[in-house]
Formats: structure tokens, C-alpha cells, sequence
């Protein structure tokens, strides 16, 4: 049984459950973060942050452009007085819903904690189960999509042995949830296919990132909030893989001469602040 994330998503490219461009398996994923953040304007750092924050995965933002360069050649960003902003006719046709996950979701961990009641097995609390149900999926899903649940190695671990009947039972007596459960182990190879990414994360400790005079500023808060969270997102990302982050001598200067004439400029009685 294939068990490898890279050979998966192998096999998912190969079986042809992605369609012909793959960068149409992105878009739903930009698209909802896009509308869902009301963006004004487009921002690839952005939305990579964004992304991180709400699924739990990370996208180079060299892929994130390729994805944006491709909604903008089919219509859904369009490039307004030098800016890139959504078209929002369009874009909304790709935003992923959750209200029909969460209700399917629900039903299925109300369902399986009746099972387990009904047949005398464990009494975990809801949370438990949907962290082990997660775990379960991340780790066999293979296993669930070609019907070899009977490779489990199940050992003394009662959840795994009450889970595993559970599947086969809703697999002859509720087809509908089932096909639910078929489709999270789906959608798991499918993830770890486009956002696939090695186990060990490199680190890059003999780079160096210099912040230039604009950055600066707007790491301040001194810029549009836009541009403040795309240079936030370099940075913290610079950082997380070890590398170091430093200023020229002559942008420092640079800087405080400017924020001292600010400061003198504000302080003089001919000031008008409005």
C-alpha cells in the first residue's frame, strides 16, 4: 500500500483526478481567501500568509504569482490603474464553501459517537474524536480510497478498531456519509498533491535579507497595511528559515533623517494637521 505523500500524489497526477491545467486546482483556495479578506488590492505575500493561516499549508509565493498570472488570463483579476484587483463577478464562482462540510462533518462524528455507544465501545469526548478521526485520515487514507482497511495494523488501539468497523458499516448501510468519508481522504492526497512539500525544511543561514528605506517605513506602519503585511510576511519568513536580517548604514541614516525633519516639521507652531 502506497504510503508516501510524493508517491500519492504521484499516483493522483498520474490517475488523472487533477484536470489538464493545475493551476486550476489552486484557484478555489486564492479565490476564497481573496473574497474572504475583502482585498483591495492583489498581493501574493498576502495571500500566501493568508493561506498558511486558514489551511494549514504553505505555498512558495513563486507559485502563488503563477496562480494570480493564470486567474488574470482567464478573467478573474483584472488590472485597474496600475493596481490588480478581483473581478468580482467571477471570482465568486470559485469560493469554496464550508457551510455543507460543517453540517456533513458534524453528522459524521454524531453518527460514529452513536456507534460506538450502541456497540459498547469507547466514550471519547467530541473533540478527541475529531482529532483522532484527523489523524486516522493523514495516515491511511490510501487505505480507505482502495479498500484495503484490512492492512491495518489495528494492534490494542481501540479507536482504530471501532473506527475501521464503523467505515465498513456505513460503507452497506449509509452510503451518503460514506462518500463523505471517502471525500476527506481524498481531499488529504489531493492537499498533500499541490501543496506537497519535504519532511525536513530548509534552512538558509548563509543568506542575509537587507531592509531597503521603503521597507523599512513600511515595517514601521508607516505605508498602506497592505504593504505593511506583505514586508511582515518576507521578514518572518526570512526569519523562520535562519536567515539573518540587517540594515545598511546609509538606509538607517536615511531613515531617522527623515523622521527627525518629520519631527521638527510637526512641532513648528505653522504646522496644520488637518
Amino acid at each position: 500500500m502506497v504510503t508516501s505523500k510524493f508517491l500519492k500524489g504521484y499516483a493522483v497526477i498520474k490517475s488523472r483526478w487533477i484536470s489538464g491545467n493545475i493551476l486550476d486546482e489552486y484557484l478555489p483556495f486564492i479565490a476564497t481567501i481573496i473574497v474572504e479578506e475583502n482585498m483591495k488590492e492583489i498581493d501574493a505575500n498576502i495571500i500566501c500568509q493568508k493561506v498558511e493561516e486558514k489551511y494549514d499549508i504553505n505555498i512558495q509565493s513563486s507559485v502563488i504569482r503563477l496562480v494570480l498570472s493564470h486567474a488574470l488570463e482567464i478573467g478573474l483579476i483584472i488590472k485597474t490603474r496600475e493596481q490588480f484587483v478581483a473581478n468580482n463577478d467571477k471570482i465568486q464562482k470559485y469560493v469554496i464553501s464550508e457551510t455543507d462540510f460543517d453540517a456533513s462533518w458534524e453528522f459524521l462524528i454524531k453518527s460514529f459517537l452513536k456507534f460506538c455507544k450502541s456497540n459498547g465501545e469507547i466514550e471519547e469526548s467530541k473533540e478527541t474524536v475529531q482529532k483522532n478521526i484527523l489523524e486516522f485520515i493523514e495516515h491511511y487514507d490510501d487505505h480507505v480510497l482502495f479498500n484495503n482497511i484490512e492492512d491495518i495494523d489495528l494492534e490494542d488501539n481501540r479507536f482504530l478498531i471501532c473506527w475501521c468497523h464503523f467505515i465498513q458499516f456505513i460503507k452497506g448501510s449509509d452510503p451518503t456519509t460514506y462518500s463523505f468519508v471517502l471525500g476527506l481522504c481524498s481531499a488529504n492526497i489531493f492537499k498533500n498533491t499541490l501543496f506537497y512539500s519535504a519532511e525536513k525544511v530548509g534552512t538558509q543561514s548563509d543568506l542575509t535579507l537587507f531592509l531597503d528605506t521603503p521597507m523599512i517605513f513600511a515595517l514601521l506602519g508607516m505605508d498602506t497595511k497592505e504593504r505593511q503585511c506583505s514586508y511582515r510576511y518576507i521578514v518572518d519568513k526570512a526569519k523562520s528559515v535562519g536567515m539573518e536580517i540587517r540594515v545598511f548604514d546609509h538606509n538607517l541614516e536615511e531613515v531617522r533623517g527623515i523622521i527627525e525633519r518629520a519631527a521638527r516639521w510637526v512641532l513648528n507652531g505653522q504646522y496644520d494637521s488637518s
